[in-house]
C-alpha cells in the first residue's frame, strides 16, 4: 500500500495542485487527508489494492478514472438550502508521475451514521431530545438526498446506513459517492456498484454476484432500500423484513439471514394483509398514517412468485413521494404522554406498550424524551411549511421542530428565468399595447419609449414572480412546472404599461382640470381687482 505522508503534492486535472496536509482516516479502498490551504475539502487517495484488476475489469486505474471524469462532468445538486448534502467528487488527483491517484471532495464534519438515528441506544448521542416525530424529519431528509441523485438519473446502489451522515441538526450527507452506480449519458458507458448490504437489496437482486455486468443495480433497487431505512426510523429500529433489529451498532450486520429469506419470499408482517411475525422491538404498525403505510404496502406487499417482476419493483415509491409523506407526518397533530411523543389520531400511547412490555431496547424511554411542548401545527402542510416551521439549517435539536429540513434547491434559476422574460418577451408586445394607448388616451407613443417601458417593467414584474414564488419553488419537489410563472412577467407589464399610460392620461387631466380653475380663478380676481380700482376711482 502506498504510504502517503503530509506535504506530498497532488495535481488536478488543470494543474492545481493539491498539498496533502492531515491524516484523518484510512478505509478498505483508500485514506482520506485534509488538504493545506482548502479547508473545506479533502483528498480521498485509492490505495494500490483499489486499482488490482478484477474477474470483469482488467485496467482498474482507468476505469475509476474515467468514473470521476463521468461525475465530474456530469454533476449532481450537492447542497440544499446551503447544506452540504452529497459529496460529489469535485476535481482528480494525480500523482508526479501523471499517474491517477484518487480525487477532491467536500468536507463533512459530521461524525455519526444512519446507525445512530436508527438505533434507539444511540439516538441520545446524536440528538439530545430525540423523539419520534425527529425520526420522521429524518427520513424527510433522507428521501431528499435521495431525490436529488435520481434526478441526475444517477443510481446510488449501495445503501448501506454507513454511507449516510447526520448531523446534530438531523442533516443527512451522502458520502462514497464513488462507489455510485454512474452511466456517462454521452457514452452510455456504466460503472457499476460493486457493493451492497443484502438486507437492503430487493428481491430481483437477492443472491447475485454484484460484479457481474448483467447484475444491474437500478433506481427502483435504490427505493427499496430507501423505504426499509425509513421504515426502521419510524418502527424503532424493526427492519420490515425481519424478527431482529438489523442495525444495532455500527460494526456488520446482526442479520441472521431471516431478513434476506423474507425478502425473497415477499414475507413482511407489516403490510396489509402479511404473514410473518413482527418484531418485539416494533410498535404496532397502525401507528403510522394511512398514507405511510400505504407506501410501504406498494414496497413490500409481494408474493414469492411477484418479488422479482419487473411490475414490482415499478410499484414502489419514488424518493419525491416520501418527501410528501414524511413532511405531512412531521406536520401531523402530535399528542405526549409523559416523555413520549405518537401522533393524537393513534388514541394511546405505543412507546407505554412497548416499555410496559420491556420491549423497547436500553435507553429507549430516555432516546424518546419530549422536550417541554409540541408546536400546534395543522395537517397536511406542503413542504415550504416545514422549512418555515422548522428553521434554518443552524437550529439545534431544542424542540420537536428543532431539526432542520432542507430545501429543494436554490432560486436563482427562477429568478433569472422571471426577469429574463419579462425583459426579451415584454417587448413583443408593443403592437398591441400601442394602439390602446391611443385609442383610450390619445397619445400616438413612438414604439421605441413603448419598448423601453415594456421590457423594464417585465424586468420588474420578473423579479416580483420570482420574490412570489421562491419559497414554493425552492421546496418544491418538481421545480420545472414553477419555472412557468416566467410567463407572467410579460404579461403583467403589458398591463403595468397600460394602466400607466391610461393613469398618466387620468393625471394629464386632473392637471389640465386644475390648470383651468386657477386660470380662472385668476382671471376673476384681476377682473375683480380692477372693478375695486375703478369704484374708489369714482
Amino acid at each position: 500500500m502506498t504510504n502517503v505522508t503530509t506535504g506530498k503534492t497532488y495535481y488536478g486535472r488543470n494543474g492545481r495542485k493539491y498539498t496533502m496536509d492531515h491524516f484523518i482516516k484510512k478505509g478498505g479502498e483508500g485514506e482520506v487527508y485534509t488538504i493545506s490551504g482548502h479547508p473545506d475539502s479533502v483528498a480521498k487517495l485509492y490505495t494500490a489494492r483499489k486499482f488490482k484488476s478484477t474477474k470483469y475489469i482488467m485496467d482498474m486505474r482507468t476505469y475509476l478514472k474515467e468514473k470521476i471524469e463521468t461525475m465530474l462532468d456530469y454533476p449532481v445538486q450537492t447542497h440544499l438550502n446551503g447544506q452540504l448534502v452529497i459529496t460529489w467528487p469535485s476535481d482528480l488527483l494525480y500523482d508526479a508521475s501523471g499517474a491517477f491517484a484518487g480525487y477532491v471532495m467536500p468536507r463533512v464534519y459530521a461524525k455519526k451514521s444512519l446507525v445512530s438515528a436508527i438505533d434507539s441506544t444511540m439516538q441520545k448521542k446524536l440528538i439530545p431530545n430525540y423523539t419520534w416525530r425527529t425520526a420522521a424529519v429524518i427520513a424527510y431528509n433522507l428521501a431528499s438526498a435521495v431525490d436529488l441523485i435520481h434526478e441526475r438519473s444517477y443510481v446510488i446502489g449501495d445503501m448501506n446506513p454507513l454511507n449516510f451522515l447526520v448531523d446534530s441538526n438531523g442533516h443527512i450527507t451522502v458520502i462514497d459517492t464513488d462507489s455510485f452506480n454512474i452511466t456517462n449519458p454521452r457514452t452510455n458507458k456504466t460503472y457499476k456498484c460493486t457493493v451492497a448490504r443484502d438486507e437492503l437489496l430487493p428481491p430481483e437482486l437477492q443472491g447475485k454476484d454484484r460484479s457481474r455486468p448483467t447484475t444491474v443495480f437500478t433506481q427502483e433497487s435504490d427505493r427499496f432500500g430507501l423505504a426499509v431505512h425509513i421504515f426502521t426510523l419510524l418502527m424503532n429500529g424493526a427492519h420490515p423484513f425481519g424478527s431482529v433489529s438489523t442495525f444495532q451498532g455500527s460494526g456488520p450486520s446482526t442479520s441472521n439471514g431471516s431478513e434476506m429469506h423474507n425478502i425473497v419470499n415477499g414475507i413482511c408482517p407489516y403490510v396489509t394483509g402479511g404473514s410473518g411475525k413482527p418484531s418485539k422491538l416494533a410498535p404496532d404498525v397502525k401507528i403510522l398514517p394511512q398514507e405511510v403505510r400505504r407506501l410501504f404496502d406498494r414496497a413490500f406487499r409481494y408474493t414469492a412468485f411477484e418479488a422479482a417482476r419487473p411490475s414490482t419493483a415499478a410499484r414502489r415509491p419514488k424518493a419525491s413521494e416520501w418527501i410528501s409523506a414524511m413532511d405531512h407526518l412531521v406536520h401531523a397533530d402530535y399528542s405526549r404522554h409523559g416523555s413520549h411523543v405518537y401522533l393524537r389520531s393513534y388514541g394511546k400511547c405505543p412507546w407505554c406498550d412497548l416499555e410496559n412490555k420491556k420491549r423497547i431496547l436500553p435507553g429507549g424511554s430516555t432516546a424518546l424524551q419530549l422536550p417541554v411542548s409540541i408546536p400546534k401545527l395543522s395537517t397536511p402542510a406542503p413542504v415550504s411549511r416545514v422549512a418555515k416551521a422548522v428553521g434554518n439549517v443552524t437550529n439545534t435539536i431544542s424542540n420537536p421542530g428543532g431539526v432542520a429540513i432542507n430545501v429543494r434547491r436554490d432560486d436563482s434559476l427562477l429568478h433569472a428565468a422571471c426577469i429574463a422574460a419579462g425583459v426579451l418577451i415584454s417587448p413583443l408586445l408593443a403592437n398591441s399595447v400601442i394602439p390602446l394607448i391611443g385609442r383610450f388616451c390619445g397619445w400616438w407613443l413612438p414604439a421605441g419609449y413603448v419598448i423601453f417601458a415594456l421590457s423594464l417593467c417585465g424586468g420588474l414584474c420578473g423579479w416580483g414572480v420570482a420574490y412570489l414564488a421562491s419559497k414554493r419553488y425552492v421546496s418544491a419537489y418538481n421545480g420545472a412546472p414553477w419555472l412557468l410563472l416566467a410567463l407572467l412577467s410579460p404579461v403583467l407589464a403589458w398591463i403595468a404599461v397600460f394602466s400607466g399610460a391610461l393613469l398618466m392620461k387620468l393625471l394629464w387631466l386632473l392637471l389640465l382640470a386644475v390648470f383651468e380653475i386657477v386660470k380662472w380663478t385668476l382671471i376673476t380676481l384681476l377682473i375683480l381687482g380692477i372693478c375695486a380700482l375703478v369704484l374708489d376711482s369714482v
